[in-house]
């Protein structure tokens, strides 16, 4: 039994009570143990965050956890909203749950306060705190509760009236007039005069201490938290809203004495309320919801026919592997209780797919179940790659089962409806986490209060690691440069104690992205409720939810199924066929193909560089391998040097070992290297004995490196080598082996679900590449960065893209004669009405526009305004009806009018005499404007599409920025902070400043954004090289910039050093210039050399260059042509190279 000490904190605030309070829920409790207290409450502001976790590690530090909420109240019914001017008080009222009962209404209160009374805060009123006020405790509140403000304005009667109102409702023994002493005024205030209250009413007085924080320096942080929370500078003298003391923190039960007297009622009043309140929650029983058989069946039955029937469409004649397989797992679902839970996630399925909603082959541990691949939950026989039930359902260990879902990101929200509609609104919601000051975002939000220059706060954020889990204290313990800079500046010294105290805390409400839970009874009679940007979620995490026996469920909307849904599309619209991902087949020659070369642009998972050079290194050819490629590229195989050692034996390069025969099944797939956490189960299985559902404990200890368990489970390991004769020195290898592994170990069946997202996507890139890549520009048609990048990687691969027509364009890309061609829902300031309505308008006209009259003549006037109509006109969607783009623009208005004027004469019904079509408009008279320089054609299409389409300054320049440059701008984002590149494009924006620090201080430097190849980044040119620099540093100058990458913030910019001009033929001094000639026959390989010697010879420099020659698909000779035939790599020679071999004929190395 805890013991409870004479005095216990029972107005307590953790950083749930968001900006303010200023201790995490580990830190409280921490405190409270420190401080030899056997009871602590939590009361966060009007919210209940943080009590789950609050309970539990209380529990497991043997401190009573008393559950409560400083409510806010409001005379009158909370849910009438006040009216205009009209301004309403709220107070503050601390509650607690004494029990169960008390604590199941704080959370419907809470709830209610949410939902029915939110006026800028949760409220709620005494009516509602009279409906459930069962199991509840009330201490009057702080300065500005109902009880002390009267007393602060001489109105005893009226504080008096309030603590009995509080008395009636909730009972006398459980009201408690509440003080303070925090070195406030108005608080000694309400000391003296509220014995006068005790007096009055009979009701006890309770010391509290409004804790916000853990010590005294703390104080600091609370009000860098206040400051952010509402844009103020902590420096500042005049600030409107500041908390005039730092004694609000987590006094000791000798500090709490020495104000109040040890003896005093209110000191002693907090050990009798601790005593009162023994809550007991129950963590162990699950709420799971019920599905509703649609027969007379039993659940267990209902789903054993449903399951007969997956396994025979699945596997026609089932084998007896199969069959033990399935009866086996269902007996375990069925014993568990999850026969619901899993119909529940089968209908979900079945209904998006009959509603035409892409569903993912699967995700996590629960591709391993043969019930769910019976189910088509999953789309991967677990027998065939060695995937494990246990990974995903323990039987030993009963735990909620976890079958995350991907959905068409597009209509993920439409899932989440059904799941409404057939449980309920009040059974399902979404699910609430929070935003958290990791390091850097400390040192920012820390800069920003401290009112700390921009640029000295970037000089200390860039530092911080980008790696999850960074602590500023470890940095700094690592980084001894910087600890010093920060010692040598009192400015940056207390931004980093601020940063330091802030680190960690709750920021703000944010919805989870994927979680959503489904109870069988309205969730308020489970869980409080709040309410996130106008949606209602639950207060609780979604690990909060686990540990309450709730059904949370991961609706995750994936892009890339989205994309593979369209390119479907668009392969039936353009080629006829129908393309099933579910029966293509996994050994498809051209798939494996083209990812060996390492295009893998838009393949899932493997787009990033160091992905793709992996893939070329390991040269995939199966299934297996796409597994592999995934489990592998992690931060734990790369860096072990695993990774290197599974592609030499692949290749041949490093034997394949097996410390004992039995491994061999197990490993051989993967070249005798552990790659998955599968395989340390089966090999604990094979080699020592135990059970998979042991295994699965191992494996779970093992990779969180708990010794005391591992430890249990190894003397059972090296009993069962023994009896498979494994000698004892090999079995203790095998063991250590497995112990470092499991660390890093990938959950093998996830990494095979997503392995087939993986394979499908570049199966289409291989065979349809044009349908493919329209789809990934329609799934990111809002964001012009992407569309750029997209747009040069279809260049690049001989694809164009076509701008948005009238006539041609739908709402997404499509293929159109071999282009791509650009969608309507691409082009800024369009919404998808308008977009309909162009196309609606289109369909009236017969499917095409005759001219613009006609577009006039059909289109909605109402659907498709100015701005919209100007969007579309700049984007160049009526060029083939009018050229001139500015002359649409200034007439737009007289358009819509007209157009407007034509919708009003049909709805009148205006017609000929004779029943025809109305009378003709006159023909259409445009504003008389010069047409577009191609600077402004630029211009036009940079603002309607982000960038150019039609009108490209760079595209004479392409090629040789691609030859010249080391990264595209796209690329920057995986070059560590302060790499040296190389990159080609062309400056945009630019503006001057001066140099506000450093020796250069008042010295100009410029600022402005590279538009390169595929996307945009910023730059800077810094005082000393602007004035090298200074006449080529102008809008529109395309030239190359040599400079180091600056990763401090979210986007990567560039600090340039050198830049370089494109007709400089040192250009590409000190590289070799690599030619290849291809020919068919002897006679075309003489006259193609004959052009090429030609070429060269007109354009001397001092590049050395490469030949290489290529007959009939056969290389044939490479030589290296003479130091006189060296060259100038320059536009003109490129232009040439293209005309006599093709642009991707040469290459610069």
């Amino acid at each position: 039994m805890v013991s409870i000490s004479p005095f216990t904190h029972l107005h307590v605030h953790s950083h749930y009570s968001l900006l303010d309070g200023a201790i995490t829920v580990p830190d409280l409790v921490g405190q409270a143990s420190r401080c030899d207290m056997g009871a602590l409450a939590l009361t966060d502001h009007g919210n209940l965050f943080g009590a789950i976790e609050f309970y539990k590690i209380a529990r497991e530090a043997g401190v009573r956890p008393i559950l409560g909420c400083e409510a806010y109240v409001v005379d009158g019914d909370a849910t009438k909203r006040p009216q205009p001017g009209e301004k309403r008080r709220r107070y503050h009222v601390t509650l607690l749950a004494k029990d169960r009962t008390g604590f199941s209404n704080l959370s419907k209160l809470s709830s209610r306060s949410w939902l029915e009374g939110f006026q800028r805060k949760p409220c709620i009123d005494l009516s509602m705190l009279a409906q459930n006020s069962e199991g509840l405790m009330a201490l009057t509140g702080c300065m500005s509760g109902r009880v002390a403000r009267p007393l602060l304005e001489n109105r005893l009667d009226d504080a008096v009236r309030a603590a009995e109102e509080y008395a009636e409702i909730l009972g006398r023994d459980n009201v408690y007039l509440e003080v303070m002493s925090n070195g406030l005024e108005p608080q000694r205030v309400i000391r003296e005069a509220m014995p006068r209250v005790a007096s009055a009413t009979g009701l006890p007085l309770v010391a509290t201490n409004d804790v916000h924080y853990a010590c005294e320096g703390d104080a600091v942080a609370q009000d860098a938290l206040i400051c952010i929370g509402t844009g103020q500078r902590m420096h500042d003298t005049e600030r409107r809203f500041k908390i005039d003391t730092n004694e609000l923190y987590f006094r000791t039960s000798e500090q709490m004495a020495a104000l109040f007297g040890e003896d005093s009622e209110a000191y002693r009043s907090t050990g009798e309320i601790a005593q009162r309140c023994d809550i007991q929650l129950d963590l162990e029983t699950m709420h799971l919801p019920r599905f509703d058989i649609p027969t007379d069946e039993s659940a267990p039955a209902y789903m054993r026919r449903i399951c007969e029937d997956g396994l025979a469409r699945r596997y026609g004649e089932v084998t007896q592997a199969a069959r033990d397989r399935f009866e086996r797992e269902f007996a375990v679902i069925e014993s568990m209780g999850f026969v619901d839970y899993f119909l529940i996630v089968w209908d979900l399925i079945k209904h998006a797919r009959g509603q035409g909603i892409s569903v993912g082959p699967g995700r996590g541990s629960a591709a391993g179940s043969i019930v769910a691949y019976a189910l088509e939950i999953t789309q991967l026989c677990p027998l065939k790659y060695d995937l494990l039930f246990e990974r995903f359902l323990n039987a030993d260990r009963i735990s909620m089962p976890d079958i995350d879902i991907d959905f068409c990101r597009d209509r993920r929200e439409e899932v989440i409806e059904y799941t409404r509609q057939k449980y309920g609104n009040a059974q399902v919601c979404q699910i609430v986490t929070f935003g958290t000051m990791a390091a850097k975002a400390a040192i920012r939000d820390a800069g920003r209060v401290l009112d700390i220059p921009l640029a000295d706060v970037d000089r200390i954020a860039k530092r911080i690691p980008d790696a999850p889990g960074t602590r500023l204290s470890k940095t700094l313990d690592d980084d001894k440069e910087l600890m010093e800079t920060l010692k040598s500046d009192e400015r940056l010294s207390e931004l980093a104690d601020v940063s330091r105290r802030i680190e960690g805390m709750a920021r703000n409400t944010s919805t989870h992205a994927a979680g959503v839970v489904i109870t069988e009874h309205p969730l308020v009679e489970h869980v409080p409720l709040c309410v996130v940007k106008g949606a209602i979620n639950t207060q609780f995490q979604m690990t909060a939810l686990e540990d309450i026996g709730l059904l949370k469920m991961d609706f995750l909307g994936l892009k890339n199924l989205t994309i593979l849904q369209k390119a479907a599309r668009i392969v039936k619209l353009t080629c006829g066929e129908e393309i099933d991902y579910e029966t293509l087949s996994l050994d498809d020659r051209a798939t494996y193909e083209l990812l060996k070369t390492g295009d893998t642009y838009g393949v899932f998972q493997l787009e990033s560089s160091g992905m793709r050079e992996l893939i070329v290194r390991l040269a995939p050819d199966c299934f297996e391998d796409i597994i592999a490629l995934i489990a592998l590229y992690r931060p734990g195989p790369l860096q072990s040097g695993m990774t290197d050692s599974f592609v030499n034996r692949k290749h041949g390069v490093e034997p394949i070992t097996y410390d004992h025969a039995l491994m061999e099944p197990i490993l051989k797939d993967t070249y005798g290297a552990m790659v998955y956490q599968e395989q340390v189960m089966l090999l604990a299985q094979a080699l020592g004995k135990l059970s998979l559902n042991d295994a699965d404990g191992l494996r779970k200890a093992m990779g969180k490196k708990k010794l005391k368990v591992m430890l249990q489970y190894k003397d059972q390991f090296l009993e069962g080598c023994q009896q498979n004769t494994v000698p004892k020195p090999n079995a203790e290898k095998i063991w250590d082996d497995m112990s470092q592994f499991a660390q890093y170990g990938f959950n093998k069946s996830h990494s095979a679900a997503y392995g087939l997202i993986t394979f499908r996507t570049a199966y289409m890139r291989a065979h349809y590449p044009g349908e493919y890549m329209a789809a990934i520009m329609s799934c990111d048609a809002g964001d012009s960065d992407k569309l750029a990048e997209y747009v040069e990687a279809s260049r690049r691969s001989g694809l164009p893209v076509e701008a948005p027509d009238i006539n041609a364009s739908m709402d997404d890309f499509t293929l159109d004669d071999g282009s791509i061609r650009m969608g309507l829902n691409a082009v800024k300031g369009v919404g998808n009405k308008a977009v309909a309505a162009v196309l609606a308008a289109r369909e009236r006209a017969g499917g095409r526009f005759a001219d613009l009259s006609d577009v006039v003549d059909n289109i909605d006037g109402k659907a498709v305004n100015r701005l919209a109509f100007d969007a579309l006109a700049k984007a160049g969607v009526f060029d083939t009806l009018h050229p001139n783009r500015l002359a649409l623009i200034a007439s737009s208005e007289r358009l819509l009018k007209e157009a407007a004027r034509t919708q009003a004469d049909r709805a009148a019904g205006q017609a000929s005499l004779f029943g025809g079509a109305a009378t003709p408009a006159a023909p259409l008279r445009l504003s008389e404007v010069a047409q577009p320089t191609p600077r402004e054609l630029y211009e036009l299409e940079k603002e309607s599409l982000g960038f150019a389409v039609t009108a490209d300054p760079m595209a004479e320049h392409r090629g040789l920025l691609r030859l010249l440059a080391t990264h595209d701008v796209t690329q920057l984002a995986e070059v560590n902070d302060r790499a040296e590149v190389l990159v080609g494009g062309m400056i945009a924006g630019l503006r001057t400043t001066t140099s506000s620090r450093g020796r250069n201080a008042g010295k100009p430097m410029a600022m402005f954004k590279i538009q390169g190849l595929g996307g945009g980044c910023a730059a800077v040119l810094f005082s000393g090289p602007y004035a090298k620099y200074r006449e080529h540093a102008h809008d529109e100058f395309i030239g190359l910039f040599r400079g180091r990458v600056d990763r401090t913030r979210d986007e990567p910019s560039l600090l340039i050093d050198e830049v370089l001009l494109l007709d400089d033929p040192e250009l590409a001094a000190g590289r070799k210039l690599l030619i290849e000639v291809r020919a068919a026959d002897e006679q075309a390989l003489g006259s193609g050399l004959s052009d090429l010697a030609q070429a060269l010879s007109a354009h001397g420099g001092p590049t050395e260059t490469f030949l290489s020659v290529c007959l009939a698909g056969q290389a044939r000779s490479n030589w290296r042509l003479p130091r006189g035939q060296r060259v100038a790599v320059v536009p003109t020679l490129l232009a040439a190279l293209d005309q006599v071999l093709g642009p991707d004929a040469y290459r610069l190395r």
